[in-house]
């Protein structure tokens, strides 16, 4: 049986709306909307290029209430052995904002080797603990040579949705948005 069909949603919105937003979604519709190939194991790359192998993990921060939008990327259960596989491959990161609304406010892209520095650090930090959590935020990455704004939301939808952002990250989007006009 495909259970499937026998969700009551008419369309990929409705859908969103009922089960909400989850990371291994926008895993999946990120590698769907770049032509990659999505990786199903549970611990590994998210995605790979067919034409180079170029790895891709996929970043999703997904504005539910909670906590506000900043651009994290947040790489769970670290360890030097990840991070050696992470700079040997120099993988591609895609990082996003969403809303249960089904609204992409951000897209991002940068080489692992941005944010190498930063995740060592936080390796380095938490070697005592047996699982954590290394969160990457845009003063970690945005200025590396690597990295590309690759879609920011309409003016007025950003501006009308500016309760859903932190104030700083808010104003580097607003930027980074005239930027590319």
């Amino acid at each position: 049986m495909n259970i499937i069909e026998h969700i009551p949603a008419n369309n990929m919105e409705e859908l969103i709306k009922l089960t909400g937003l989850t990371g291994g979604l926008m895993e999946i519709v990120t590698a769907s909307r770049y032509g990659l190939i999505h990786n199903t194991e549970y611990n590994g790359v998210d995605a790979f290029c067919p034409e180079t192998g170029c790895h891709v993990e996929c970043k999703n921060q997904n504005y539910s209430g909670n906590f506000l939008l900043r651009g994290r990327a947040k790489y769970g259960g670290a360890s030097q052995a990840i991070f050696e596989k992470k700079m040997e491959a120099n993988e591609w990161t895609i990082v996003n904002g969403t809303c249960n609304d089904g609204i992409m406010y951000y897209e991002f892209g940068f080489n692992f080797e941005a944010i190498a520095d930063q995740f060592e650090k936080d390796l380095l930090r938490n070697s005592t603990k047996d699982y954590y959590n290394i969160d990457v935020l845009p003063k970690h990455y945005a200025h590396h040579s690597t990295f590309e704004v690759l879609y920011i939301c309409p003016m007025d939808t950003l501006m009308a949705n500016e309760h859903k952002f932190t104030q700083n990250f808010y104003k580097m989007l607003l930027e980074w948005s005239e930027d590319m006009r």
